[in-house]
């Protein structure tokens, strides 16, 4: 929980710049930072390289790692850290249905396909166990129907494919996708200016294909380490 307050703030100091209040702004910031020192007096456990979930540090989760790196107050070797740990820790409670779009969400910042494509695994298996809509939580359940386990449809746009707004009210947006073990990505995204369009190859490092944004609407393509300006209308990809 405090960790997901301090992740929380930090958007709500967001929020409050873009709508010009500076006041507000400052002071969510300036609750943020007392808790992230806080909590790393209270909760970090140097020789794991974790944040615990307790005071005694003999719980650790998937959640506290996701929320703390999301957060983007940790720096240098403590973040590092967090993130290999998070990745090569079995031991960790792990998050499940609906606290797994955290999980996703960090493997983004990360930038770790393989490891969100295994654990997109658990909905890849629900058409086997019987089910036609995403439950609440795994077997054995009989919440068979919960709208917080579909997130992966944001995913499949957001992540893979990479599609997200750099402002808000979506007046820019940023494509950098992440595809994996995948060769094609393609999709359509709403937009409030009418739809984004991609379909896209990859071969490695390099990627080939089109774009197409609506009018009035720029952004960026980001992809093995390189940038190109995006302009409203249908445009090539090869990079």
């Amino acid at each position: 929980l405090n960790w997901h307050l301090i992740y929380t703030l930090g958007l709500a100091a967001q929020i409050e710049e873009w709508v010009g209040e500076e006041l507000a702004a400052k002071r969510w910031q300036q609750w943020r930072n007392k808790l992230v020192e806080a909590a790393n007096t209270a909760f970090w456990h140097e020789e794991r390289g974790l944040f615990a979930d307790d005071l005694a540090h003999t719980e650790f989760s998937e959640h506290t790692q996701c929320l703390a790196l999301l957060s983007g107050v940790l720096e240098g070797e403590q973040r590092a850290r967090t993130a290999q740990s998070l990745l090569s820790t079995p031991s960790l409670t792990p998050t499940t249905i609906y606290f797994s779009h955290y999980l996703f969400e960090t493997y983004r910042v990360l930038g770790q396909p393989d490891a969100l494509f295994e654990r997109l695994g658990l909905w890849f298996d629900l058409a086997a166990q019987g089910f036609k809509t995403t439950p609440e939580q795994p077997e054995p359940t009989r919440s068979d129907c919960h709208g917080w386990g579909a997130h992966p449809l944001y995913h499949f746009f957001a992540t893979l494919l990479g599609i997200r707004p750099t402002t808000f009210g979506f007046d820019e947006v940023e494509i950098a996708p992440m595809p994996g073990h995948l060769t094609h990505l393609s999709g359509e995204m709403v937009h409030p200016r009418w739809r984004i369009i991609a379909d896209l190859h990859f071969d490695g490092d390099h990627v080939r294909g089109t774009l197409s944004l609506p009018d009035g609407l720029q952004g960026t393509f980001r992809y093995g380490g390189k940038t190109v300006d995006l302009q409203p209308g249908t445009q090539s990809i090869e990079l």
